[in-house]
């Protein structure tokens, strides 16, 4: 609770626990794929969740907004007085960055295909329903169809989060008018 206050009178996104987070995904993410969390946002995004039960509620631009502050805050300086960033700055250091320069056509479009397919595979799972389906073979799925049709599903699937947070506001102010009639 104290938490959420403190987002919202800080405007904080992500907590000091978060950041201790995200580094030891860098980590994880970098050994395990080798793809750059920063060209490959959605793809992190999609690993952070499943590896790190990371938080649902954001965005890939605040997660590599996030990504590219920690990096640059621990390669600038190497000081810190803080406990909280003594430790992330630990963390930061078992991070084996790679310097892949990927400028290939070829490659520029499956990157985009991998994370329209993360995001698509993200959204669907993201809710603990009944789904008859891995999600290996979902994602095998959205691989093999049009590229067009996934825009499509993507899309639609990005009206719906943005239809959701239009409710969650609509409920809150509902609650704030009815509150104030009560008081």
């Amino acid at each position: 609770m104290e938490e959420e206050a403190s987002k919202k009178s800080g405007g904080r996104v992500f907590s000091e626990k978060d950041d201790l987070v995200i580094l030891s995904g860098l980590a994880d993410f970098l050994s395990k794929t080798g793809k750059d969390p920063l060209k490959h946002a959605a793809d992190f995004h999609y690993f952070m969740q499943e590896e790190k039960s990371f938080r649902s509620d954001l965005s890939n631009m605040q997660i590599k907004r996030k990504v590219r502050t920690l990096k640059d805050k621990f390669e600038k300086s190497q000081i810190f007085t803080k406990p909280h960033d003594k430790k992330a700055f630990k963390l930061f250091n078992k991070i084996i960055w790679r310097n892949n320069d990927e400028n290939e056509a070829g490659e520029e479009n499956r990157m985009d295909v991998e994370g329209s397919v993360a995001y698509i595979l993200n959204e669907i799972f993201r809710f603990d329903g009944d789904i008859a389906l891995s999600k290996d073979d979902a994602k095998k799925g959205l691989e093999s169809i049009d590229e067009s049709l996934r825009a499509e599903m993507e899309e639609k699937w990005r009206k719906l989060r943005m239809d959701e947070m239009n409710l969650v506001v609509t409920r809150a102010q509902y609650a704030k008018d009815r509150a104030r009639l009560v008081l």
